[in-house]
């Protein structure tokens, strides 16, 4: 507390006649205040010390009562650390015991921190067997512990933060510490072996780094000594989730017993040995730091009643530090966290799953780890049960067409579907249905086939797609404008019994025994069944409906088969939310071979609406779609993100009456608060195809909120599972899996892709339920509602189309001349996505043509799974296990012209002298004026010279200006809009804590 610094940082010196002042602040008399105390230590907590001016410690003495007082102490970290407060309060109790006996206090000189700072704290020339040590435990750099943040990491971090606070019980407590020492483990390791399994499971990740303070103190016997003697010891240990808790306490102990017996080599050193790559967001090797220390109680104050809590912070270095205080009756847990990425809210639910962890190790520590409860029972009742409540009658034995036509009885003169200017009522779209359908039966007259669909948009197509269901087989729709070999190869894994066409292309796809209908030759005998009446239609409501093909990562597509009462449920839930009835109109614009076209065509004949069917061309071009949209007098549409946007760059406005509907893909902020403005209700639409449509939906009324996939559709569930299939807590990332009555019956012909992707699944020991699993990583937010954060596997969502990157990666690699190939999905600045593909040659050497491999990739796929740019490369990318390093090259974003790099030179005087400072700072001849701080390898003490060396310099600069502005360039250009200052006003000003007094709170002053 005596000491001060100079500005470089690298001295020292003793204020031998400084005094802690403590003045008394009365608030007795406050209405609350406990309140007002609270206030004190927030402004405390947010008060900044002056390194150099000092003081470095305040304290004060607040009277809450006539016998209550409380006395605050703040002190800077740099001069004194837990161990030292100890020593403070154990010296401050025997002064105010020798002082009541009439004594002048006598207390054993400490040691010098000067003497402990050369001659006795861990130095980086340490013995080379400490040093192996910690080489040896980071042979490789792990990754970072991606925990589940409630905000993205900002560029410059404000190091905002707070603290939080929870408890584990007495009984809990003294059994966790005796089922510890049983297994031969302190608490200390097994709260920490607790904590690296929270974290794990928190992060999905088991190459765990936790923090742990060493006590220089402990290194100097029985001497006194004050100060910062902390050093960091970065505990790296492997959590595997099928391995009991105990088997990984007993490995936490021995590696804890390791780490102090090599305690003399500073985090520090260990970093810059290791080179660890430094990022301005993150700090080195690990973000997260755990500590247990007990209540000090070696001194006792008279006949007062005393106890002792740290204050809260209002700054964080690191992400999270669980400091942990064992009392008599409990373990007291703060933890002090990161307010940039982390809410409050947040960390006192990750309090509660370690308090439930510790009370379940606590009875039982042979449990596997992936087996141990993070959440109450209430907590996962609420996740299983209360927001799954989903349950809705409906007519179960209904058909989509069956409740079609009840519609066409109540109404057949109305309107049901318009195309280019013509239109069917409900009463001739039931009866050409009917007609057709039994055409259909006496030209497939085996039930249960399925039979392909391939027409142009038209009112003979949703002709067709009734007439196949009502004649009791189920269609396979298909897009004509899809490659041939595509089409082929869909009719070959289908095993169609039938085709409807509408030319000659089409109907050459199938061999010559399989019935084909053309609906636009075969007119005049669909029309000869007039007069028959439509009998026996099918009562099956578990028979499939349709079976539509989706881009599978074998290169071959795979069918997914959807029952009637999976339809009829989807249909039912949508006409209740988001809402469709007899007086609204839809506009289609989605391809059949797309399954969400099924709400755009059935939804508004189910409930008496009116559907108008956009052509190819309407749909390519949004001016045409959008007069459209005006001329049919929609009250509903439902697109794709990339149509949606279309519309709004094509004048989409003022449309309160409209209804839209967006799904497919992720909903983009800026797009939604353009669609708010332009249209009435906006709703976020999710769901896979094997779980039919939709499965979720949200109403978007505040685009600046979180855009959600909101909350299951009628008789659907949804959870959020991890690896072993048990629930993940709110706010973790796990796999969505989806069950209800929407689910497909599967894979058409496949049985080893349903087993694999439909499975039961148990909660609580209950019966087992048949969910789908999705592949979606999401998550669930604290108000109930679901948020995804993309893919598991190699499966993309582009413009709305489902695309396994396997399937074009399969195509592009028989291309003549290329040894291998990967793809992903790269965004540009702007967000758009794109598919690019890196190709290596083989070894014939033989040219690679972004225009040839195009055109292969075209001859079997559709458009939209065509890469959009091609790379040829030597090798591809690998992880350190040797498989494709797909992150990295998704990471290079859209392919650009490469830049050859030059060094700039300083154009200005500030530009100069910033990089002479630099430059010398650093030890660096060569740098450039656009070169990052932080690339440069800059750690904290090298910014703190930095900004040192620039106040020294005169430029009106601090630190924090640095940490905004990381490089040359960027800080001299904001140097220079800055007003010259004298470095007198750059001082803070440490206001008293005596501005309390009277109710008035002091204001912070400070020059920046």
């Amino acid at each position: 507390m005596h000491i001060r610094f100079d500005r470089a940082g690298d001295r020292f010196e003793f204020v031998a006649d400084f005094v802690l002042e403590a003045p008394l602040v009365d608030l007795s008399q406050e209405p609350d205040g406990e309140a007002r105390l609270r206030e004190i230590v927030d402004d405390e907590a947010r008060t900044p010390f002056d390194l150099v001016n000092g003081p470095l410690a305040r304290a004060c003495i607040v009277r809450l009562s006539a016998d209550k007082h409380v006395f605050v102490f703040t002190g800077h970290h740099i001069i004194c650390d837990g161990w030292s407060l100890n020593v403070f309060v154990d010296e401050l109790a025997a002064a105010y015991a020798a002082i009541l006996r009439g004594e002048t206090p006598h207390l054993e000189p400490a040691l010098s921190f000067a003497t402990y700072a050369t001659d006795l704290a861990p130095k980086p020339e340490t013995s080379g067997e400490t040093e192996q040590f910690w080489l040896d435990q980071f042979r490789d750099i792990p990754d970072l512990p991606e925990m589940p943040l409630d905000r993205t990491r900002p560029e410059n971090r404000t190091f905002a933060g707070g603290t939080c606070t929870g408890y584990i019980d007495g009984e809990v407590y003294k059994a966790l510490k005796k089922a510890g020492a049983k297994s031969g483990a302190t608490l200390f390791s097994t709260l920490l072996a607790t904590l690296q399994v929270m974290i794990s499971r928190l992060s999905h990740q088991q190459d765990i780094v936790i923090a742990i303070p060493s006590a220089g103190q402990s290194l100097i016997g029985d001497r006194i000594l004050v100060g910062h003697c902390v050093n960091l010891l970065p505990l790296r240990q492997s959590v595997s989730p099928g391995e009991s808790f105990l088997s990984h306490l007993k490995a936490t102990q021995q590696l804890v017993f390791q780490a102090f017996e090599h305690q003399a080599y500073t985090y520090g050193t260990l970093v810059r040995k290791l080179g660890v790559k430094r990022d301005s967001r993150r700090l080195p090797l690990t973000e997260i730091q755990f500590n247990l220390e007990r209540v000090a109680g070696g001194g006792t104050f008279g006949d007062l009643k005393a106890k002792m809590a740290p204050n809260p912070k209002a700054f964080s270095n690191f992400d999270m530090f669980f400091n942990m205080i064992e009392g008599k009756d409990n373990i007291r847990i703060d933890v002090d966290y990161n307010a940039d990425v982390f809410d409050r809210s947040t960390i006192e639910r990750w309090i509660g799953h370690f308090s439930t962890l510790a009370a379940a190790l606590a009875g039982d520590m042979v449990t596997e780890i992936s087996k141990l409860p993070m959440m109450t029972g209430d907590e996962r009742d609420w996740l299983i049960e209360r927001l799954n409540k989903t349950s809705v009658e409906y007519e179960r034995d209904q058909m989509m067409f069956s409740l079609f036509s009840r519609k066409a009885a109540e109404q057949p003169n109305a309107v049901a579907v318009e195309y280019a200017g013509n239109v069917l009522t409900y009463g001739e779209l039931e009866a050409k249905s009917n007609q057709l359908a039994l055409y259909i039966r006496k030209t497939i007259p085996e039930p249960g086939q399925r039979v392909a669909l391939l027409v142009e948009r038209s009112l003979e197509m949703i002709v067709a797609l009734l007439a196949i269901m009502k004649a009791g087989h189920a269609y396979v729709p298909m897009d004509p404008s899809h490659p041939e070999e595509r089409l082929r190869q869909t009719i070959e894994v289908a095993r169609i019994g039938g085709m409807i066409c509408d030319s000659d292309a089409m109907a050459r796809l199938v061999m010559a025994s399989v019935p084909v209908i053309r609906i636009d030759k075969d007119v005049k005998a669909i029309n000869a069944m007039k007069e028959a009446v439509l009998k026996n239609l099918p009562s099956d409501p578990e028979a499939p409906a349709y079976v539509i093909f989706t881009s599978g990562s074998t290169g071959a597509p795979k069918g997914v088969e959807v029952s009637h009462r999976a339809l009829t449920n989807f249909l039912v839930s949508m006409a209740k939310e988001p809402g469709f009835s007899a007086t609204d109109t839809i506009v289609a614009v989605t391809t059949i071979s797309f399954d969400i076209a099924g709400l755009e065509l059935y939804l508004p004949l189910v409930t008496g609406g009116k559907v108008v069917i956009a052509d190819r061309q309407q749909v390519q071009d949004g001016f045409a779609l959008v007069d459209l949209i005006g001329r049919s007098g929609a009250t509903a549409l439902q697109a794709t993100p990339t149509l949606w946007q279309m519309l709004v760059e094509a004048g989409l406005k003022e449309r309160p009456g409209l209804k839209m509907l967006c799904g497919g893909e992720p909903l983009p902020k800026e797009l939604a608060k353009s669609l708010l403005g332009a249209g009435g209700e906006l709703w976020n639409m999710y769901g896979p195809t094997e779980t039919t449509i939709w499965s979720s939906v949200q109403r978007i009324a505040d685009a600046d909120a979180p855009i959600t996939i909101g909350h299951p559709i009628a008789n659907t569930q949804l959870y959020i599972l991890d690896e072993s299939q048990d629930l993940v807590p709110i706010g973790v990332t796990g796999e969505l899996c989806i069950g209800g009555d929407g689910l497909a019956s599967g894979y058409f012909d496949r049985l080893d892709l349903t087993e694999k992707a439909f499975v039961p699944v148990s909660f609580n020991g209950g019966p087992p339920k048949r969910l789908y699993k999705t592949g979606d990583i999401g998550r669930r937010l604290a108000d109930g509602s679901l948020q995804l954060h993309g893919r598991r596997d190699q499966q993309i969502k582009l413009r709305g189309f489902r695309i396994e990157l396997g399937e074009i990666e399969a195509v592009v690699s028989k291309t003549p001349g290329v040894r291998q190939c990967a793809v992903v999905a790269a965004e540009n600045k702007k967000g758009d996505q794109s598919l690019v593909c890196y190709v290596i040659p083989d070894a014939s050497g033989t040219e690679l043509v972004s225009a040839e491999l195009s055109a292969h990739a075209k001859a079997s796929l559709p458009g939209y799974m065509v890469p959009s740019f091609w790379v040829t490369e030597k090798e591809l990318p690998q992880t350190p296990n040797g498989k494709l390093d797909r992150k990295s090259l998704q990471q290079r974003g859209v392919p650009q012209r490469e830049a050859q790099v030059i060094r700039i030179k300083p154009r200005t005087d500030m530009e100069e002298k910033l990089l002479a400072i630099w430059q010398d700072v650093m030890h660096l001849s060569e740098m450039s004026v656009d070169d990052n701080l932080y690339a440069l390898g800059a750690d904290s003490l090298m910014i703190f010279r930095i900004a040192a060396r620039m106040l020294d310099a005169g430029l009106p600069l601090e630190a924090k200006h640095l940490l905004r502005h990381p490089s040359i360039a960027e800080l001299a250009a904001f140097a220079e809009t800055q007003s010259e200052l004298d470095q007198s006003t750059a001082q803070y000003r440490v206001p008293s804590l005596k501005d309390f007094r009277k109710g008035a709170r002091r204001g912070l002053e400070r020059a920046l």
